[in-house]
């Protein structure tokens, strides 16, 4: 409540009337403001495919798995290995588990072993996995957190991304302890812990990288019973759907046996548009604030952590509901924009406001670090966004003292960054996929 409360004051000092500011916590506002173009679709299945295409093209980390080999190099592997780890500065600024004394040279070399860089073959096969539960995706093979040692942060630096159950991994080498399995999702590469996925072959592993039938989660989060068990799947997760009743779909959930093999389930969940779609959304603009609007009031969650979402995965969780696969990072997310507008820094912020108020709702702003979604402008004609925030500097409000709402919230661009600039003078482009 007390960041609610913080985003509250902030648009009070904005708008005469705390009622404008309040009505503006609702998706009804945005549509309205929207218009009938905000239902008109943006673009069609064939056109996203395309779009999805060029998005592999601009990012290295996105792959098609339908087109994926079935081995590489180990100096490709080794390379993708290398590439995931920290590197030896960052890591000599940590601490472990959450401790405030740096790291030692022997802690990070014993950790830096596990990669076991050493046994990756001249061939390296792919093998074939799905994960179970939500997993974390590690930079390094361990679920220790590492975080700054000198106590201002305390994200975990090893935190890739979570992923949600049901996602097909390739599998490209093990860690020397057996117990890490390094992997290439969708748009991302790590480490996973082997008790969080199932081997499988490759037929039945392209039945979770391209199934025919599928419901993708549309609420922020989905609790799916699987044998007693609460499996969370987040925003965007895709489900391979097996039929479809009055009240239920059943779907096909992935369980592992003793031996780590992959054992499917079917599983029966509630017929509730609000939660799960059958196919994706349709991509029109009023889908992607709608979207945007179920993460409202959330936790944040670097890397995914508390079961909730940073700034990049919170638009990529919103894209992929609508069936566009952007990259994980927002750096990366922002050179693979199929259309985007670069906002100079010698432009003055009422031309930048003015560059942003063009640009279509849905749109991403990025900053360094940070993407929000553009909700468009109000009758003022202020843009406001909806973002995942860890902190932030209310412009009026203290000075430029530092809050940490650690929130998915709705704001104007009139915060400020660590820097002392507005997050309107801080965006480096704007970003629309379109056709």
């Amino acid at each position: 409540m007390k960041q609610i409360g913080f985003l509250l004051l902030c648009l009070c000092m904005l708008f005469p009337t705390g009622a404008q500011a309040a009505s503006m916590m609702e998706v009804s506002y945005w549509e309205a403001r929207a218009g009938s173009l905000g239902d008109v679709e943006v673009a069609g299945r064939d056109e996203i495919r395309l779009m999805n295409e060029a998005l592999r093209e601009k990012d290295t980390l996105s792959v098609d798995f339908s087109a994926y080999p079935d081995e590489l190099s180990g100096d490709v592997v080794s390379t993708y290995i290398k590439e995931a780890t920290p590197s030896a500065d960052g890591l000599s600024e940590l601490g472990k588990g959450g401790a405030v004394s740096r790291l030692t040279s022997e802690d990070v070399d014993e950790l830096l072993a596990l990669r076991n860089l050493e046994d990756v073959p001249a061939v390296v096969p792919v093998r074939y996995a799905v994960t179970v539960t939500r997993a974390n995706l590690r930079f390094l093979p361990t679920a220790t957190a590492w975080v700054d040692a000198s106590g201002v942060r305390k994200e975990d630096r090893l935190q890739g991304t979570a992923v949600d159950p049901a996602e097909p991994l390739a599998v490209l080498m093990d860690s020397d302890d057996k117990k890490f399995c390094f992997v290439q999702m969708r748009n991302y590469r790590g480490w996973v812990s082997k008790d969080d996925i199932a081997f499988t072959d490759r037929g039945t592993w392209m039945n979770y990288a391209a199934p025919s039938r599928f419901l993708v989660v549309t609420a922020n989060l989905a609790m799916v019973d699987v044998g007693g068990r609460k499996e969370i799947f987040q925003m965007g997760s895709r489900i391979p759907l097996i039929d479809h009743a009055w009240q239920t779909w059943k779907i096909s959930v992935p369980t592992a046996d003793v031996s780590g093999r992959l054992v499917e389930k079917r599983v029966s969940v509630p017929h509730d548009v609000k939660i799960f779609h059958e196919g994706w959304l349709s991509y029109t603009t009023n889908n992607i604030i709608r979207q945007s609007f179920r993460f409202l009031g959330d936790a944040y969650g670097w890397g995914g952590l508390d079961n909730s979402v940073d700034s990049s995965a919170l638009v990529a969780d919103v894209y992929r509901t609508v069936g566009i696969e952007l990259p994980r990072d927002s750096a990366r997310q922002e050179l693979a924009m199929s259309h985007r507008v670069e906002l100079p820094p010698i432009l003055t912020e009422d031309e930048r406001n003015s560059v942003i108020a063009s640009a279509m709702p849905g749109s991403l702003l990025f900053q360094p670090g940070q993407v929000s979604v553009l909700l468009g402008t109000t009758h003022e004609g202020k843009p406001m966004v909806l973002q995942a925030l860890y902190q932030c500097g209310a412009s009026g409000l203290n000075g430029t003292e530092m809050q940490y709402p650690c929130r998915v919230l709705l704001s104007s661009l009139a915060l400020l960054g660590d820097d002392g600039r507005t997050f309107c003078k801080r965006i480096t482009s704007v970003g629309t996929m379109i056709p």
